[in-house]
């Protein structure tokens, strides 16, 4: 049964708010034992980083000084498209997350808005679904689990609760977001401009 988003009460995940940026471009490193690692965000007034570490075939959440995370081309035979599709999924599956192909709410759900950060969650926009509750997820982390009372028609419903904060949920939806817009970009191709000069000839620019 799908229920309207407008009239369901927030499930107690906690009041605390993160805002869900995205993360910045240099975001995967290594760590100096030679673990891949996201940036997620930095940790005042210490300066350390709050990380995302792969850890074997697990992602941890570990604080860690930004002076020992290095660039990962520093690292030989480093390949950051691997470890970027392995924390995408590794990410999905600890967030209990998908990337649906079709709008999982209903017509009649209107309107597709979170009411906590009001972040539109239209296919447009790329949201990612929740693979315990089946409805659309917002940045922030929220979907229906947890919500327990009755649907549009009256009847009632329960969903369980997530196993794992909204907070940290809301973590690997940043990670997942990263890792999806790196592995799609493209290095720029070279653009190759011939030129004529009367008097030295034809010349190449690139």
């Amino acid at each position: 049964m799908i229920i309207s988003w407008a009239s369901v009460p927030l499930p107690s995940y906690g009041s605390k708010m993160l805002k869900a940026e995205p993360l910045r471009p240099d975001a995967l490193r290594v760590t100096k034992e030679g673990r891949p690692a996201l940036m997620l965000r930095t940790v005042l007034p210490s300066l350390s980083i709050t990380a995302m570490v792969l850890e074997g075939e697990t992602l941890r959440f570990e604080i860690i000084k930004e002076i020992s995370l290095h660039h990962p081309m520093t690292v030989p035979s480093f390949d950051p498209r691997k470890i970027l599709k392995t924390f995408r999924d590794l990410a999905l599956e600890q967030g209990y997350l998908f990337q649906p192909e079709q709008t999982v709410l209903q017509p009649e759900a209107e309107p597709r808005q979170c009411p906590v950060d009001h972040s539109d969650l239209s296919l447009e926009k790329g949201p990612l679904g929740c693979t315990r509750c089946g409805q659309l997820v917002c940045n922030c982390g929220r979907c229906l689990c947890g919500y327990e009372g009755k649907d549009t028609l009256g009847q009632m419903m329960t969903y369980p609760p997530l196993p794992i904060s909204r907070e940290d949920r809301a973590e690997y939806i940043r990670a997942i977001k990263f890792c999806v817009a790196t592995i799609a970009q493209r290095p720029k191709a070279k653009v190759l401009l011939f030129t004529r000069d009367r008097k030295k000839g034809n010349s190449l620019k690139v």
